[in-house]
């Protein structure tokens, strides 16, 4: 909502009460706010932008949008509510968008008596920060819109990537394959200061912990889950996450979740650590070293994987996206060429080694075993 209304579009929001409404706008404010602080905008600006932002309880008002995007919970029976709900209360040629962060939209579409005229588009979080919108078309998405979407996303700022439909799409597809590493690591014992250092030493801008925190360890949970389901043992999602959420350690939404959130600072929530008892972790001696690599080599692993299926077009869009997305540290080029830098053979050796110690989620993707035979790289 903020980022439409930033850049002068008229916002209807939609929600179950007013109270959560009222969360909403406060966080629009506040995202105002900051940029008022950094002198990006006016006050003018601000009162006028700001004030572009309505709201309802029901679609009152429905009828005169030209685009919904919604962003419910990731449950697909929820969302197939909202979807013939909103799709009665709009004009024949309003778009209907998904910002999901793993459930397929081929699937989704199925709730709608006009599929062409819906699409996934996945923002990344922080929104105000992470210039990439995944624009993901469905079986029967139109062309008509998915142009009109892709040309939103310029129109706002942002880089819009079309990518294929499948569960995940492309960026947390890989990106989750590094932070369940993390979350494995962290289970087995390893600290988590040791784990964000190792983490920001390598470039990434926020740690798993503190991104499952931002983005929800409730949802980070449903789309692990959602992962697991579609790719098997690979994807199996660590206990500690299943916790987190069970727990109702959700994160900043409730002021507690990997860290606890008070007057503005994050400190770490012993509460954890409690939990972590529970799994009775053994592992604690791990080199810097191969803890970078358990975390790199799963994504790079993935990444192949998505490359062989054709979920992106070409090495280069898909380590483009992995630095918008997630951040991924651009001087070092990207997944993709960060394992050219590495050697395709080193990054097999170890993930076979890995392998052998826990398991299937590190057995090689095809497509890297060929490259080792026709001594080939992602980037000629």
């Amino acid at each position: 909502g903020w980022l439409l209304a930033d850049n002068n579009f008229s916002v209807r929001l939609k929600d179950i009460n007013w109270e959560v409404l009222g969360k909403g706008h406060s966080t629009i404010h506040q995202l105002f706010k900051e940029s008022l602080k950094r002198k990006k905008i006016t006050s003018a600006q601000m009162s006028m932008r700001f004030n572009l932002v309505s709201s309802t309880v029901d679609y009152t008002g429905f009828n005169n949008v030209d685009l919904v995007i919604e962003a419910a919970t990731e449950d697909l029976p929820i969302k197939n509510i909202i979807f013939k709900e909103c799709e009665n209360a709009l004009s024949p040629t309003a778009i209907v968008a998904s910002n999901t962060s793993s459930l397929p939209i081929s699937e989704m579409s199925k709730a709608f008596q006009h599929p062409e005229r819906f699409v996934g588009l996945h923002f990344f979080n922080p929104v105000n920060r992470m210039p990439l919108v995944e624009v993901i078309p469905g079986e029967k998405t139109s062309e008509e819109t998915l142009a009109t979407v892709v040309d939103l996303c310029r129109k706002i700022g942002k880089t819009p990537i079309i990518v294929s439909d499948c569960p995940g799409f492309l960026v947390n597809r890989i990106f989750m394959m590094g932070a369940n590493e993390v979350m494995w690591m962290f289970q087995e014992g390893v600290p988590m200061p040791t784990l964000e250092r190792v983490f920001s030493d390598f470039g990434m801008p926020m740690s798993p912990f503190l991104l499952s925190d931002e983005v929800g360890n409730d949802v980070c949970y449903k789309v692990a889950k959602t992962l697991e389901k579609a790719y098997g043992e690979r994807m199996h999602c660590p206990e500690i996450v299943r916790l987190m959420s069970e727990n109702g350690l959700y994160g900043k939404k409730n002021g507690k979740g990997f860290y606890i959130y008070t007057h503005n600072k994050a400190i770490l929530n012993p509460e954890v650590q409690r939990l972590l008892a529970k799994l009775q972790p053994t592992n604690t001696e791990i080199t810097d070293r191969n803890i970078k690599d358990r975390m790199i080599c799963a994504m790079i692993n993935e990444a192949a994987r998505c490359i062989e299926e054709k979920v992106v077009a070409s090495p280069g869009y898909l380590d483009m996206a992995m630095i918008m997305g997630v951040g991924f540290p651009p001087f070092r080029g990207g997944v993709l060429r960060y394992a050219d830098t590495l050697g395709i053979d080193y990054v097999v050796a170890q993930l076979k080694n890995f392998e052998a110690t826990y398991g299937p989620r590190f057995t090689p993707a095809p497509s890297l075993r060929s490259m080792i035979k026709k001594n080939e790289k992602f980037y000629p």
